[in-house]
């Protein structure tokens, strides 16, 4: 498997991963705070996965590790995510569902350049809608 098709399929992975939790939380704002947190982390990690997908220079070994880390940023936030109101997990389950579908509709036999402009505008989307998440719960730092 290539680099990049390792990239996008961890990635939406990921992406559905983040949608698992399904509790509530009598304190919102705590709920909000500690998810913004956690989420500060997935992003980072998620940077890092595609700027090695991105590179054209990384190896397989390297996307694996970079994907393992950003599993485990994944599940710390999942920990955090679950005591989100609902309306806030519907729209991160709503982003993490459109990312999947983005991602799974890359054909497999797509020259490397679409499947790479394909999976940059997945991404963008995604990234976009959390985004908004972000700002809903009030997270301060830039998305």
């Amino acid at each position: 498997m290539s680099p990049f098709r390792a990239a996008a399929a961890c990635l939406a992975a990921v992406a559905l991963a983040g949608s698992l939790a399904a509790c509530s939380s009598n304190d919102t704002q705590q709920a909000n705070e500690s998810f913004c947190g956690a989420h500060e982390g997935v992003r980072t990690q998620v940077e890092a996965l595609q700027a090695l997908a991105t590179s054209g220079g990384a190896t397989v070994t390297d996307v694996r590790n970079q994907a393992a880390a950003t599993v485990k940023s994944v599940q710390a936030a999942e920990v955090q995510a679950k005591d989100l109101t609902e309306a806030v997990r519907t729209d991160i389950n709503a982003a993490d569902q459109a990312f999947a579908e983005a991602i799974a509709a890359i054909p497999q036999d797509a020259p490397p350049q679409e499947a790479l402009q394909a999976y940059q505008a997945a991404t963008q989307a995604w990234g976009e809608s959390l985004a908004a998440v972000r700002a809903e719960v009030g997270c301060t730092s830039a998305s």
